[in-house]
């Protein structure tokens, strides 16, 4: 965050420079709104646009939007508006379930989720409503389950399997196909000294 220092700069330049940033987040609130739906003990915040969407949506990508007090998705358009921004869904309005962003109605970017005790439950990448990236699940107690990539939407690489936070086996897919079994690691055992 870059300090205003009106000491060493014209004070024209000092208002510019230290309110551009509120401008610019004013801007973001006079074309969006926040909106807020109760679902089954859940609080969900979502972000659409003031003015209806003005893109070709692809055939193939699903886009959510929100239509008649509900967020629905469809594959290959919408008929509300569609999803835009941040979007949060808490547990009883308090801790964290879900943390992501949508770009014109399709989920895009770093995805969480977290466990009713806060917890983080998965943490997963996605491009045009399309799992793409690096995503890695975790058991209740923080440790790593599981974690590989998905590319456009499919298992994609070696998929790496821990249990209780220890790495334990993988398995490579490709395209969505498991290449072979998953490779299991077996556990390393003391030897006992002999005579005992």
């Amino acid at each position: 965050m870059q300090q205003c220092n009106n000491e060493t700069m014209k004070p024209p330049l000092f208002l510019l420079i230290c309110l551009l940033p509120a401008a610019l987040s004013a801007q973001d609130i006079a074309t969006h709104r926040v909106l807020t739906l109760r679902d089954s003990g859940l609080l969900v915040r979502f972000t659409v646009p003031n003015a209806p969407a003005t893109f070709r949506p692809g055939r193939d990508n699903e886009y959510f939007y929100y239509l008649h007090d509900s967020i629905r998705s469809a594959r290959g358009g919408y008929t509300g508006a569609v999803l835009d921004g941040p979007y949060e869904v808490l547990y009883d309005g308090r801790a964290l379930h879900t943390r992501g962003q949508f770009s014109r109605g399709q989920k895009h970017g770093r995805w969480r989720y977290w466990y009713p005790d806060g917890q983080l439950r998965r943490e997963e990448n996605w491009k045009n409503s399309r799992l793409h990236g690096r995503f890695t699940d975790f058991d209740a107690a923080g440790r790593k389950t599981r974690s590989g990539k998905y590319r456009h939407g499919q298992l994609h690489g070696p998929v790496r399997l821990y249990e209780k936070g220890e790495p334990t086996g993988k398995q490579r897919y490709k395209n969505g196909e498991a290449q072979s079994g998953p490779r299991v690691r077996m556990p390393k055992f003391k030897k006992q000294p002999s005579g005992q």
